[in-house]
């Protein structure tokens, strides 16, 4: 009766001691006290979600064994790189695969004892019993504790391998990039002209950013700044149908000045120095905004023109045309197809710029942007604030005949130069964590 009721006992409490264990998460296995070399087998614990370079881990990776490459390197000093997936993971995430130990025989007892496997043995009445490296004499429900056992008998505590894990790279962490970029789009630089005429930009961005982050499960905030260098291609077009009036020796006469078309291609390079807020999403996404101090290093334009007229009448002949050119004037050959440079050439402007897209981060720690742009000048220190005709017209005098002046569509009629462009950019980055003591 009595064997019985221990075999009842034993039994009750070991079921119930397992249940416990299996529902309290292993922290053991996030044990760092073993040393990692290269040539173990490992695997990777399925509470570990990601890199350490920031992606997140597939489902594949906790089911097989994984070789190890390489213990620490100059870019991850506190890491582990895997072989076969060739990514850098922290100590911490690790499982180190031994091969399983013999059990030594059980000395000779008045009952034959016979060894199932590494964890249970059962004896000859059919008694079974869990072994475990805490065991537990008293009946009580066996619990994990956060301490495990040396050799010599000290307990230490066991290492978590998110929070306490020497290997883990202490927080914050800083990380510091440099970029290599390429946009390219539509642009316009006559900012007040109806029709809102487009041309193409294009442009290469050298830039480093330095991002604060403290989590890898938080957004990366940081500050973006750089040299960038652009070439921007402009075209303007229009029809001319002006009509005014001036004094001269003879009166006041009459003028109309027309054109079928002007054409002008703008061609300017621009150096730029962003100043902007990033940041980057723990789902990859980014987005940079703030100024950019713009400086034209060459303003150039090639102008058009199709078909220039310019008639002249005097009141005291009944508005009949006056068909001598000295009154007149006329557009000279030169003045049809013209070329030169704007007024705001080597003056600065600011501009409100933003980009938005995607970031695909590699193994290597470096990642790809793809996304979109825009910006807009906000101030230019072009300022023309008296507008004139494209064709202006000097009277004629007692000494002089009529002088026809003709200048950059640019130059006449916009009020301020500025840059409005929007597209596409790629950029390649470099990125390195940097620890902060």
């Amino acid at each position: 009766m009595i064997g019985a009721f221990l075999l009842l006992w034993v039994g009750t409490t070991q079921t119930a001691s397992a249940q416990t264990q299996a529902a309290k998460p292993n922290h053991q296995y996030h044990n760092t006290v073993t040393p990692i070399k290269v040539g173990d087998s490992i695997m990777i614990h399925q509470d570990s979600l990601y890199y350490l370079t920031g992606e997140r881990m597939s489902k594949w990776v906790y089911k097989v064994p994984h070789p190890v490459q390489q213990v620490g390197g100059k870019r991850y000093p506190y890491g582990i790189l895997i072989g076969g997936i060739y990514s850098w993971v922290y100590p911490g995430s690790l499982i180190p695969l031994k091969p399983t130990e013999p059990i030594p025989a059980p000395e000779p007892t008045q009952d034959p004892i016979t060894v199932v496997d590494s964890t249970t043995v059962q004896t000859t009445d059919s008694t079974t019993v869990q072994t475990t490296d805490t065991a537990n004499t008293t009946g009580e429900n066996i619990e994990q504790t956060d301490s495990t056992t040396t050799e010599q008998g000290e307990k230490k505590p066991i290492r978590d391998f998110k929070e306490n894990d020497p290997y883990h790279i202490p927080q914050p962490y800083q990380v510091n990039r440099f970029s290599l970029g390429l946009r390219g789009g539509f642009a316009s630089t006559l900012q007040d002209v109806a029709g809102f005429p487009l041309g193409f930009d294009v442009a290469l961005d050298l830039r480093y950013a330095h991002y604060w982050a403290g989590d890898k499960n938080k957004p990366e905030l940081g500050i973006m700044t750089g040299l960038n260098i652009g070439y921007v291609h402009a075209k303007h077009h229009m029809a001319i149908n002006d009509a005014y009036t001036l004094p001269t020796v003879d009166g006041d006469v009459y003028y109309n000045v027309t054109a079928d078309k002007v054409v002008e291609k703008v061609n300017e390079v621009i150096f730029e120095i962003p100043v902007m807020f990033t940041m980057v999403t723990t789902d990859g996404f980014f987005l940079n905004v703030g100024p950019k101090f713009m400086l034209p290093l060459y303003s150039g334009f090639r102008q058009k023109i199709t078909n220039p007229n310019i008639t002249a009448y005097l009141e005291e002949l009944n508005g009949k045309p006056i068909l001598n050119n000295p009154v007149m004037g006329f557009v000279s050959d030169e003045q049809m197809d013209m070329r030169g440079t704007l007024n705001n050439e080597l003056k600065f402007s600011l501009a409100l710029g933003a980009e938005l897209g995607y970031e695909f981060k590699f193994n290597n720690g470096n990642s790809l942007d793809l996304g979109a742009y825009v910006d807009y000048s906000v101030y230019s220190a072009y300022k023309n604030v008296n507008p004139s005709s494209v064709i202006s017209i000097t009277p004629p005098t007692s000494y002089s005949s009529a002088i026809v002046d003709v200048q950059s569509m640019t130059n006449a009629l916009s009020h301020k130069v500025g840059l409005f462009d929007v597209g596409v950019k790629l950029a390649y980055n470099f990125n390195f964590e940097v620890i902060k003591k």
